[in-house]
Formats: C-alpha cells, sequence, structure tokens
C-alpha cells in the first residue's frame, strides 16, 4: 500500500513543480516583453506630432510640430487653385483668414520653412511674379 501512496504523492510533486516552473518562465517572459513596449510607449509620447505629407493642416498642429514657418500671401479667389498645387508639390499648409474679409482681399498661408522653395514655385505657377508689361508702359 505504501507504494501506491508513494507513487501518487510523486506525480502530485512533479505536476507542481511543473506548474511552479511555467509560471516563472511565463512571469519572466511578461516581464521582458513589457520592457521594450514601455520604452516604446515613452518614445511615442516625446516625439512632436507629425504633419501630413501633403495638405491642408490645423494651425496648433503647425505650431506643436515645432518647425519654423514662414508667411505667404495668397489672394482669396486663389486660394483654391493653390491648395490644388499645395497638394501636386506635397505641400503642408494652413490658411489663416480673419472672420471679417480684409479689405486687400489676400489670406496669409503658413508653410514650414523646408518648403518655402516649393511655395515660391507654386507662387509663379499661380503667375503671381508675372508683371504685366503694358501696365507698366502706360
Amino acid at each position: 500500500m505504501s507504494n501506491g501512496g508513494d507513487a501518487a504523492e510523486q506525480v502530485i510533486k512533479i505536476s507542481l513543480d511543473g506548474v511552479d516552473y511555467a509560471i516563472r518562465i511565463a512571469g519572466a517572459g511578461a516581464k521582458n516583453l513589457i520592457a521594450p513596449l514601455m520604452a516604446l510607449a515613452k518614445s511615442k509620447k516625446s516625439q512632436p506630432p507629425q504633419l501630413k505629407p501633403s495638405g491642408k493642416e490645423r494651425l496648433k498642429r503647425m505650431i506643436k510640430s515645432g518647425s519654423p514657418l514662414d508667411v505667404f500671401p495668397v489672394r482669396e479667389q486663389d486660394i483654391r487653385a493653390f491648395t490644388q498645387e499645395a497638394k501636386k508639390y506635397g505641400i503642408v499648409y494652413c490658411a489663416v483668414r480673419d472672420k471679417e474679409p480684409k479689405p486687400d482681399g489676400m489670406v496669409d498661408v503658413l508653410v514650414r520653412k523646408e518648403d518655402s522653395p516649393k511655395i515660391n514655385r507654386v507662387i509663379t505657377r499661380l503667375q503671381y511674379a508675372t508683371v504685366d508689361k503694358t501696365s507698366i508702359k502706360s
């Protein structure tokens, strides 16, 4: 009778030891998995918000991005053509309008400083830089 009790006791001891080792391994694995995830979460929080690749952006997000900004005036009636050209060239912009329209009909457009050469190209395509020679002669 003693042999049957010893065998059952050994089976229970081995199964309890196996469960103990499995729990320890799972805990160590979870600890090793959590450490890189926490580091990744902290690095995402410290980065400034990313801007869209192109198109219209909110003023708050452009300011939060931390990149220096330039201001360009665009006529109110040309703003739709400007947006189409800006998307073609991959420019992130923010059109700042007053509640009351300005008497000169201009809208301030904020862009990142590194996009300034692209904006200059858009402005030449919209023919802002061209001068009407007939009006100069008269």
